[in-house]
Parts: structure tokens; sequence; C-alpha cells
């Protein structure tokens, strides 16, 4: 190994920063390193030229005497990876100057307290760089541990060379001060200029607490370049500054992060960016913090924009950032964190605990194609943005928001000289506030509304200040884009001068204790208007909104103009002082509303929209008037202003709304839904809204309740009162309360569908409390004392009316319904204003003289029903719930039946627990609608008991006899009306159905009968029954008996004729057996019969049994049962090919028993199939009878039996024994027996064709 000492006379040339520091020094430059000693690890020497080749293992330590570079030498370190370090320390006072080349392929430590200097045209490149003139131990090092401890007379780092460290290396200067003015460049690796006397590094996640300094000392100044590619730079001091290019931009990545921190001033000029695809993160921390003039901070990206901190975080917040005490920004500096193309704008922060002073351009905009506007703060305690360019607006997103947050505030016009504070001769100039607060010009405000760009004033208050915010001059938005300005005050907001907007202008204003007063007027141009805080409008002043907010707690003493709805929030207040006007277009108000008029002058609700009174809120109007739009009450409106009027307004009640002695409320309309009470008066006037006038309107679905304890009141109505089926109006008249007297004047038509109720123990002469000039229709309850009120006491002529009296004493009493000869309506007598009557009433009575009456609404009765008067069910229903129930109609003149329900939809309810209830009518009885029962009901009628289609009886009942409907009960011994179901329904749960008439048909034209196929469906006629398009059945039996004939398949229109061809009627049930026991049954052409698990029984007992009379060819089939066609006097005819299938058939009639017909017919048995007649069996007529099949076939005849015929051959197949008993002459189809024999007992003569008996004998 050679040597190269250090050669005096040497030559090379230093840039002046360089030649200072070597002066300092004391040195002359000296040649590559020497006198090196291996101290831990190993190393070896080689020099060929003027190259020094040292190659070390990993951890290696080398003691040198000298450690310099000449400027034509290289000085070469050769390790085993990139991540290889060897420390080289210089244990003489020469310092280290660093002109040529220094090189390796890992990680060079240099330790001299004598100071490096990099000089002007010197090269690094390396793995990584840690250069330090402070001490680092030998332990230290080999544990990884970035511990530099004090060195006294330690000297400082320059470079004016070219460092450069491999990608994601790292370049750590650190000395008593560092000065950069060369080029440090260490791609997505980080770079660190450290100045103190003690300083370790410390793995953080926070860049700004990357390094920590335990004794600071000299500055850190670049006036050079760093470059850390989307890597990581920072700058540490007691002093750092800078005027050169700090880069960590990445055209690939998110952009690196950038952290100048001092622990007393940090003076940022020159160029500082992170951009990135987003941006990354830039800290200028520091006591006092100045970006200078021409300084340019950007942490822009493509996709969005970063962070940057001057002095502080958002409101000086985060712990973990130290806040400055005093921030500049210069007028000629700009600091961005925008979004270039897409994405949100960033954060850009700029505070000062004491002073921030802001005059340069900020900006956090969104991205060109989308993305929002990013956040602005600019914040101090005494704050100065005279001239600042805020811009967080987005081309194609919402526009973000900046922050103001000093202690006290004025926004007032450009001053001539600065107020509130004295600013210091240093650089940057700190101000420092006096008592007065800080002052913001009206025209920077503007400026960042105009683009869009929401501002955001706060205080904090401190000290002496509160922290008002005080507006002394205009704040005109002229900008298209909306923006909201936010004013948050820590005690209150003041604004003195008008703020008003072309577009739209959102005011947040968030007060303290101190309030927000409006003295001059405001209007947003249709943006909202949100508070916290009591808001007060003076007198002087006008606050136009013409969009929907919400308030706390609002008084005007001005004007509160615009088209929106106002809303007061829960446990809020909202009053008018005297001379006030609302003149909004909606109000909600959820929490407590006074208009107090007074001597100075009346309140104004000029409300052309709706005023709604939220449920549990309270609206007091003392005074004053309101002329327009609609009240909506849900909650307490009282009217206590003696005097008060509201003109040209609809009220909606639905809550509660009292009136004051001596006030008058007048009206154009009124609907009410909730408790109307007071002693007042309710007048209800003409108004106009188009020539000619039109009468006001009371209509009322809730309850009316005038009267008072000890006053009179009068609900006056010059137009129309219209009381809804629910409403109640309720009078005291004569009352127990010894002189309250209520009076209700109604000059216009009164249509009573609710109730009018009037209360009193004597008999009322209601001549005196319902005065009527036009018609009284509907229903009109009244409760008397223990006698019947005559209709005379109502001076009402030519009226239909109705009145229902209780005996409250003796409920035990009947209760009468009396009236004129008209119609009349039932309505339901309910509670009082000042007392309860029973809800259920005792045994009704309905006098002649009530006419056809209509139950309007559900009753209950606690006993019976009995009205000598017809009865209609229309809209609701009518229950009736006690035992032992009668409910009869007895009325014979017209009109002279019971309909109930209608179509409307009314329902009648019997809801007895098991005695059975008679319905009852003497005359006819219509059901046209529901009735249900839990218990047995009888239905009877003296004449015609009829149920169309919209009839539909509903029963419980499980077993007995749910349903009985009995017509012609008062015919008895002659023929009379008919029982008819027209497309009805009858439906049980199990229980029994019965449909009797003895005097008349029973006609079942399309109606629907299921007993869950249980129940015994009978029906009985004394004439005749018509089954006409019967639904299926599903019931237990369905049997049928009269003496007259029984058609199937008849024509339905109520009288008896010869059954029609009506392929579309079929008898079937879905369970159980059809019985029909007649004089003579019929089924009509292609009328068939069906049993799905039971039998068919038909017996006539007087005439023939037709089977499809005609030619359709029909089936009756018994699925799981027998058919037993029984004819006692007649024939048994199966025309039409008609086709018979069962286990077992027996066909048996006293004359023939005819099988022909013009279609093909079969008889088929799975089991015996018995043919017995007295005159014959006869497949003549037609001869088209197909088959007759059975495992056992008996035939008996007394008259000829002819089995085949011309057209066709009767083919009889039979599994077993075919017996055929015949006393006349024989002619024989073909017979086949499969297993058994054919037996034929014939005296007359015989016909053979065919007989066939392969496993038998014929």
């Amino acid at each position: 190994m050679s040597r190269r000492s250090i050669h005096p006379k040497s030559s090379f040339i230093l840039k002046p920063a360089c030649a200072a520091v070597l002066l300092a020094f004391g040195v002359h430059a000296a040649a590559n390193p020497n006198g090196g000693a291996v101290v831990s690890g190993s190393a070896s020497f080689n020099t060929v030229g003027n190259t020094l080749t040292v190659t070390n293992t990993p951890g290696a330590i080398i003691n040198w005497q000298d450690f310099s570079i000449n400027s034509n030498e290289i000085t070469h370190f050769a390790q085993q990876s990139a991540s290889s370090a060897v420390l080289n320390r210089v244990i003489t006072n020469n310092p280290s100057v660093i002109l040529g080349t220094l090189s390796s392929n890992g990680r060079v430590f240099l330790v001299n307290a004598g100071g490096i200097v990099f000089g002007a045209g010197s090269t690094v490149d390396v793995g990584g760089l840690v250069a330090t003139t402070l001490n680092l131990s030998d332990a230290n090092f080999l544990a990884g541990n970035n511990n530099f401890t004090h060195v006294p007379s330690a000297q400082s780092i320059s470079n004016a060379g070219n460092i450069t460290a491999q990608t994601g290396g790292e370049v750590y200067l650190i000395a008593t001060s560092v000065e950069n003015s060369g080029i440090i460049n260490a791609p997505n690796g980080e770079i660190l200029l450290v100045a103190g006397n003690s300083v370790q590094l410390v793995n953080s996640l926070q860049p700004n607490q990357r390094v920590s300094i335990t004794a600071p000392a000299g500055a850190v100044t670049n006036v050079g370049q760093l470059i850390a590619s989307a890597g990581s730079l920072g700058l540490f001091g007691a002093m750092v500054k800078n005027s050169g290019r700090v880069s960590a931009d990445s055209a690939i990545l998110q952009g690196g992060k950038i952290v100048f921190k001092a622990s007393e001033r940090s003076e940022i000029a020159g160029v500082v960016s992170a951009n990135g695809v987003t941006g990354g993160a830039i800290q200028v921390l520091g006591n006092q913090v100045g970006v200078m003039d021409g300084a340019h901070i950007s942490a822009n990206g493509m996709q969005g924009g970063g962070t940057i901190l001057v002095g502080g975080d958002y409101q000086g917040a985060n712990a973990a950032i130290p806040n400055a005490q005093a921030t500049y920004v210069a007028a000629t500096a700009s600091i961005s964190a925008n979004a270039t193309q897409a994405g949100n704008g960033g954060k850009v922060i700029v505070w000062g605990d004491n002073t921030t002073r802001a005059f340069g351009h900020v900006s956090a905009t969104g991205g060109a194609q989308s993305g929002n506007g990013g956040l602005i703060e600019t914040s101090g305690h005494f704050l100065d943005v005279a001239g600042i360019q805020v811009d967080a607006s987005a081309s194609n997103g919402a526009s973000g928001t900046w922050l103001l947050d000093p202690l006290n505030v004025t926004i007032q016009a450009a001053p001539a000289i600065d107020t509130g504070g004295a600013f210091s001769a240093a650089n940057p100039s700190v101000w420092t506030p006096s008592a007065t607060g800080s002052t913001i010009l009206n025209t920077t405000i503007e400026t960042a509304l105009n683009q869009g760009t929401n501002v955001t004033i706060t205080t904090t208050g401190a000290g002496i200040e509160l922290g008002d915010i005080v507006v002394n001059a205009p704040i005109n938005k002229v900008g298209t884009p909306p923006a909201t300005l936010t004013l948050q005050a820590t005690n209150g907001i003041y604004v003195h001068a008008p703020i008003s907007s072309f577009g739209q202008l959102n005011l947040d204003f968030n007060a303290g204790a101190g309030g927000i007063y409006l003295t001059a007027n405001v209007d947003t141009g249709g943006g909202t208007f949100t508070s916290v805080g009591a808001v007060s409008i003076d007198p002087a002043a006008t606050l136009t909104l013409n969009s929907n907010n919400t308030f706390n707690n609002l008084w005007v003493g001005g004007i509160l103009a615009g088209t929106g709805t106002q809303t007061i929030a829960a446990l809020g207040t909202l009053g008018v002082g005297s001379g006030g006007q609302l003149n909004a277009a909606g109000i909600i108000n959820n929490g407590t509303f006074t208009l107090n008029g007074g001597a100075t002058g009346s309140t104004v609700l000029n409300n052309t929209g709706n005023v709604i009174v939220s449920a549990g809120a309270k609206l007091t109007l003392t005074g004053g008037n309101s002329t327009a739009g609609t009240f909506s009450n849900n909650g307490d409106l009282v009217f206590s202003g003696v005097g008060y009027s509201i003109t040209q307004t609809i009220l909606n009640q639905a809550g509660n709304l009292s009136i004051a002695p001596g006030v008058t409320v007048t009206l154009p309309s009124f609907t009410n839904t909730g408790t109307l009470s007071g002693s007042g008066t309710y007048i209800l006037s003409d108004f106009v809204i188009q020539a000619p006038p039109t009468l006001g309107t009371l209509t009322n679905s809730g309850i009316i309740a005038p009267s008072s304890a000890t006053g009179n009141a009068t609900l006056s109505i010059t137009g129309n009162l219209i009381l809804n089926p629910s409403s109640q109006v309720n009078l005291d008249i004569n009352s127990i309360l010894v002189g309250s007297y209520d009076a209700l004047n109604v000059s216009g038509t009164a249509d009573l569908n609710g109730t009018l109720n009037v209360y009193g123990v004597g008999a009322p002469t209601l001549y005196n409390a319902v005065i009527t000039s036009g018609g009284l229709t509907g229903a009109f309850a009244t409760i008397a004392g223990p006698h019947i009120v005559s209709t005379a006491a109502y001076n009402a002529t030519n009226v239909n009316l109705t009145i229902i009296t209780n005996n409250i004493a003796a409920l035990s009493n009947l209760n009468y319904w009396v009236g004129t000869a008209g119609n009349s309506d039932w309505a339901t007598a309910s509670n009082w204003s000042l007392g309860a009557v029973p809800t259920a009433l005792s045994n009704v009575y309905i006098s002649p003289d009530a006419g056809l009456v209509t139950i309007s609404s559900g009753t209950q009765f606690a006993n019976s029903v009995q009205s000598d008067a017809g009865l209609n069910l229309q809209a609701g229903s009518l229950t009736l719930a006690a035992d032992s129930q009668v409910f009869s109609f007895t009325q014979a003149a017209p009109p002279s039946q019971f309909q109930a329900p209608t179509a409307a939809g009314g329902t009648l309810n019997f809801s007895s627990s098991s005695i059975p209830t008679t319905f009852s009518s003497a005359t006819n009885m219509l059901l046209d609608g529901a009735i249900n029962s839990t218990a047995p009901l009888v239905l009877q009628a003296g004449n015609n008991l009829t149920l169309n289609s919209f009839a539909n009886l509903n029963s419980t009942a499980t077993t007995g006899n749910a349903f009985t409907l009995q017509a012609n009960t008062n015919n008895a011994g002659s023929a009379g009306g008919a029982l008819g179901l027209y497309s009805a329904s009858i439906t049980t749960q199990g229980g029994a159905a019965s449909l009797l008439n003895n005097q008349g048909g029973v006609f079942l034209n399309g109606a629907m009968l299921n007993t869950q196929g249980i129940g015994l469906v009978q029906v009985h006629s004394g004439i005749a029954v018509d089954l006409y398009n019967l639904q299926p059945l599903n019931t237990g039996t369905f049997q049928i008996t009269t003496p007259g004939a029984v058609m199937v398949g008849g024509n339905g229109g109520g009288s008896f004729v010869p059954p029609l061809k009506n392929t579309s009627t079929f008898l079937t049930t879905t369970q159980n057996a059809i019985e029909i026991a007649a004089g003579s049954i019929t089924f009509g052409n292609g009328v068939g019969a069906e049993a799905v698990s039971g039998g068919i029984s038909l017996g006539a007992t007087a005439g023939a049994i037709e089977l499809d009379n005609g030619d359709a060819g029909a089936s009756y089939q018994a699925l799981a049962g027998d058919i037993n066609i029984i004819s006692q006097t007649g024939n048994i005819d199966a025309l039409g090919g008609a086709n018979l299938t069962a286990q077992n058939i027996t066909l048996s009639a006293a004359g023939t028993v005819n099988l022909y017909g013009y279609t093909l017919g079969n008889v088929k048995a799975t089991g015996t199939a018995a043919i017995y007649t007295g005159a014959g069996l006869s497949n003549l007529v037609g001869g088209n009878f197909n088959s007759i099949s059975a495992n056992y076939l008996v035939v008996s005849a007394n008259g000829v039996v002819v089995l085949d015929t011309i057209a066709s051959n009767l083919s009889i197949l039979n599994s077993s024994n075919t017996t055929i008993n015949n006393t006349g002459p024989l002619t024989s189809a073909v017979m086949t027996s499969s297993t058994g024999n054919i037996v034929l007992n014939n005296v007359g003569a015989a016909t053979l064709v065919n007989l066939d008996a392969p496993q038998g004998s014929v």
C-alpha cells in the first residue's frame, strides 16, 4: 500500500464560499486520505496512481490522520453491498476537504470535528452518505443508532459540489451549522441537513419529528439544490433558510415530504415543491415563520392536492405540529396545493398563535376535470390578510373553504394605516396585537366569494378580547358560483353594513353568548341562512331569505322577508316586537313563537305560504295581524291579544287552539282536526278570492269546544259549516255551570256529517243556540234530559233531522230516534266538552217518522235494535256486541226493505259469544255487502230475502248452524217472496248453513257456499229450487229438499222454466255428498254433477229424473262414493249421452230407464252396476249410448230390454258376472265378461249378439 501526503504547493481553485471555510479552518487542501488504522472489522488500502481503493468488511471502522481528496484524485470504498457501511473517523484537527471524487457502492460515514467541505467541482457518488462534525461513537455506529453527541469546538459542514446517493439512499449532513450551495440528489431517498450540538435521528412516522435536536446550534442554509424525487427532505436548526430549490417531485408517484423546522426562525424563499400524481406534504415550522418574496411552495397533484402547513396545522390544534407565534407570507409569494387534472384540492394552513400576516397568493383548487376545492386557513389572534389572493374554487365540483381565525375581527374597507398592533423591525416583521383585534378587508372576502371559494372567519377570544366579529364594510358577492360565508364567533356577530349577493350566497352565522345582531340589510340572493345563537333584527334592518332556513332563537324588530320557509328549532324562540314584520313564504315552529304588538306599532305576520306549529310547540299571537297564507297548527296556538286579527288566511287546526276573552279571530277559512277552546269569538267572514265574493267556510274534522267554565263563547260563521264524519262541535247550553252559555250562528248551509253535541241537564231550547238561514242536513245529535225531545224545539222545518236522546240517569231506558218524514243519518255520541256519555248505548228504537235511516258511522249497542223505519248501512260498520240480541225491522210502508251493507263498503258485525242472534225484517231484506258473525245468526225476511253480488256472509262458527236464511216468515200458508243468492257468498269455519223458504222458491244464481268441507248445507223450498252457475261447493253434505222441481242449470232469472243449455253450470262439491230429494229433478243440457269424496243421491217423488236434458254429454261422478238415482213414480232419462262414474251405481225407476242420446254415453262402476226398471230398459232413441262397465252388473226389468240399435252396439264390459233378469223381450248388445259368467233370465223372446265369457259360461 502506498500513501500520498498533502502537498502544500498543490494548486486548485476554490469557490469563494469554500475558500472562506478553509481560511476559517486555517489549513490547506490535502490529497487522498492517509494515516488510516482499522479499529473494527477489516480493510485493505491500495493506491494506484491518483486513486485510493479501500476494500472493507461491513461495519468496518477506520481512524484516519487526514481525510481529504484533491481535485484530481479519487477515493473509492469497495463494499459487499449497498447496505454495507464503513465509518471513517478523523482523529486529528485537520478538516476534511473533498475536492475530487468520493465513491462507493455502499454507505460511507465521515466523522470529523474539524469540519467538512465538499468543494466546487467535487463529486460524491455513494450508496449513502453521513457526514458529521459531531461525535458518532463506535458502539452507536455498530448498533445502527444515529445518535450524534456534542463535541466542543465542532466545526460546520459546507457543500458546493455534487452529492448523489443511490436510489433509496440517504444523505445526512449534521454539524453545528450546515450550508449547501451545490447539488444533493437522493432519488426516492432521504436528505437531511441538521444544525445542532446534539442530534438524534429517530424512526418516526411524523416527518417533523425525524430529527431530535437536544442542543440547538447554528443555521441550516440552502442556496443550492436539494432533490429527493418522491423521497423525504428535512432542514433542521435554530435558523433555517432557503433561497434555492428543494424538490420532492415525482412524475409517477405521490410527491414526497419536505420539512423546514427551526427552533427560532424559518425563512423560505426560492422554490419548494412536492408535486406528483397526488401532492406531497410540506411543513414550514418555527417560532417565527416567513414565506418570503418570490417564494413558490407547491404540493400539486394531477389527481389531488397535497398538504402544506406554514406555522401550524388546522386551527393550531395538532399537538404533533408546533405552532408559530408569528407567521408571514409575502405579497409576491405563492402557496398551492392544487389538483391539476382530477381530484380534490389539498389543504393549506397559514397559522400564527399571536400574529398572522398573509398577503400572497394561496390556492387549493379542484381538478379541471373533476373534484372539489380544498381547505385554506389563514389564522392568528391578530390577522392581517390585506390584499391576499385566495382560491379554493373548483371548475367541476364544489368550492372549497377559506377559514380565518383571529381573536376579535373587524371587516372593513381598506384602512389608511394598519391598526391593532405594531410590527417588529425583523424580517419577517412580527405583529404584536393590542386589544383592538384584527382587520380584514371586505374586498378580500368579496374576491374569494366571487370565485366560489367558501370563506370562514372564526374568533377564539382571549384576555380582554371576547372574540367578536364586526362587519363594518359592505360585502357584495357578484360572482355566479355559489359560495358560503361562515362567521363563527366566540362571543357575538354584529352586522352593521349590508351583505348582499347577485348569486347564491349561503350565510352560516355561529355566535356564542353575544348573539347575532343585524342592524343592516342582509340578502342571501337565494342562499341559506343558518344560525347558532339568538338572532336579532334591528328595526332599521331587513333580512331577506328566499330559501328554507332554521333558527334557534330569532327576534324580529325590523323585517324578515323572502320566499323561503323559516323554521324555529325545537326549544327555540321566535319573537316579533312592536312594528316588526314577518313576510315569509312559510314558517315552521318547533319551539315558542310570540308576536308582541304594542303601543308603538302592530306586528305583521305577512305569510304567503304556510305557518306550521309542530306538535309540542307553541305560537302565541298577542297583537298585530296576518295578511296572507296558511296556518297549520299541530301544537298550541294561542290568540291572546285584544283586537288581534288574521285576514286572508287559511287556518288548518290539528292541535290545541285557545282564544282569550275579548279576542276576536276573523278567518276566511278554518279547518279543524284538533281541539278548539276558549271564550273568545270566532268569526269566519266574507273574503274575496275573485269577484264576486265567496263566503268563508269552517270545515271541522276534530273537536270544537268553545265553552269555558265561566264565560260565553260564540262560533259565528257567515259562510258554511261542514262537519266531517269524525268531527264534533260541543256547545254548553243551560249547563250545570252557572253563567256558561255558548252560541252557534250559521248564516250559510250547515252540512252535518259529524256530530253537534249540546250539553245540558234540562231540555234545551235550541232555537237560541242554533240559528240557520240555510238548510240543515246530515246527523244532528243532542244529549237531553230524562225525557224525549220533540223536533219542535229545533225550529227547523222542511229539513232532514235525526235526534238521539239518552237518559244518562237510567241507561236501561230506550234510546229513541225520531224525526221528520225525510231521510236521516245516524252518528255516534262521544265525549263532550265538560263531561262524557257512555260509548255504548242501550236498547234502541227507531220510530216510523224517521223515514229511511242511514247508518254512517260505527256504533256499539248493549242489547237490541228495533226499527219501525227502513235502515240503510252505508259507510262504516255497525256492531252488536252483547248476547241475546234482537235486531228487527217492522215497518211495512215504503221503503219496505233493510239494505245492509251497500257496495260503498259498510259492514254489519254480530259478535255475540254463542247465543244465536236473530236479524229480522217484517218486509223485504236486501243484503249487498259484508256481514260478519262470531255466533249463530238467523236472517229472517217477511217477504223476499235477497243477497246480491256484494253480499258476503262470514262466520267464525266451527260447529252448529252458523247461518240460517229464511224468507216468507209472514206468508204462512200462501205463496210469497223468494230466497235468492245472486253471486253472493256464504263462508263459515265449519258451521252449517240453512237456506229455507217454505212458501216460495230458492234461487242460487252464481252463489258460493264454503263451510270448509265440514258443515252441512241444507236448501229447502216449498215450491222449487233453481241452481244456475253455482260455484264449486266446499261443504259437507249438500242437501236439497222440495216437493216441487229441482232444476240444475235453470235460467237464473227468478222464474222456474226448463233448464237451458249451459255447459258452464256444473254442480260440484269438493267433499262429501250431494243429496237432492224433490218432486222432479232436471239437469240441463250439458249440466253435470261431481262429488269428490262422497256420493250423489237423486230422489224424485212425483216426477222423472232427467240427466243431461240435451245433447252435451254431461258427466256425473262420485269419485269416492256411490251414485243412487231413484224415481219413485217416473222415468230415469240419461239423455244426451250422459256419463256416470262411481264405485257403485244404482238406477231405479218406476218407469223406464232410458240410456240413449245424441252423443256417446257411458256407465262406469268400479263395483256393482244395478239397473232396476218397472217398465223396461231402452237404448233406442239416438242409439249412441256407448258402454256399461262394472265389476258386477245386474239388470232387472219388467218391460222390453233393448240394448242394441241399428246405429251402433252397446258394449257391456264386466270383469265378473253379468246377470239380466227380464220379463219381456231382450235385444242384447255386445257382452263381455272377462272372468265370470253371463246369465240371461229372460221370459220373452231374446235376440243375442256377441256374448263372450272366456273364463266362464253363458
